[in-house]
């Protein structure tokens, strides 16, 4: 948006002082007089008009360099803001990736630690019914050596192992 010098409050009192009142209204008071001072003192004021002018124009001209390069710098900061929102969007839709792989990961660990439990269940169990069949087969060969030994009139072994080497040697 360029701004006329004629918007501003400050331009429009800038604008009429630089000329240093002058050329005097017909309507001003005291007209005659002020044409007689201003005329003896033109020699004197056409610098200073011509500088007040020149500072006003060059004013117009750094006003406009200004608005142009707010212009530029808005321009360059709307297409830098849109690319990052592009990366952001771009990191975003990665980030969701990585919480739904995140979550299937986490969703197989369960079910490993599941079927571990389970595994680790079974082999307990495997454990103790093997525990229990070998204590069942000592169980039995111990019953039938006790036959065995009661039928053939041996002692079991390891009551009578000093006397029954010195008999047997």
């Amino acid at each position: 948006m360029t701004v006329s010098p004629g918007e501003s409050r400050h331009w429009v009192v800038a604008n009429a002082s630089a000329h240093l009142g002058l050329p005097i209204a017909p309507e001003e008071r005291h007209r005659l007089l002020k044409r007689v001072v201003v005329g003896l003192c033109r020699p004197f004021l056409r610098p200073q008009i011509e500088y007040n002018l020149a500072l006003l124009a060059e004013l117009v001209t750094i006003r406009d360099q200004l608005v142009e390069q707010t212009k530029s710098l808005g321009a360059r900061t709307t297409e830098r803001f849109a690319a990052l929102i592009e990366q952001l969007d771009a990191q975003g839709s990665q980030i969701r990736e990585l919480y739904r792989l995140v979550d299937g990961l986490n969703s197989r660990v369960d079910d490993v630690s599941i079927d571990r439990d389970l595994v680790h269940q079974e082999v307990e169990l495997a454990q103790i019914q093997a525990l229990e069949r070998i204590d069942a087969a000592l169980a039995r060969i111990r019953s039938e050596s006790g036959a065995l030994r009661r039928e053939t009139g041996e002692r079991p072994a390891g009551l009578d192992r000093g006397r029954g080497r010195a008999r047997g040697s």
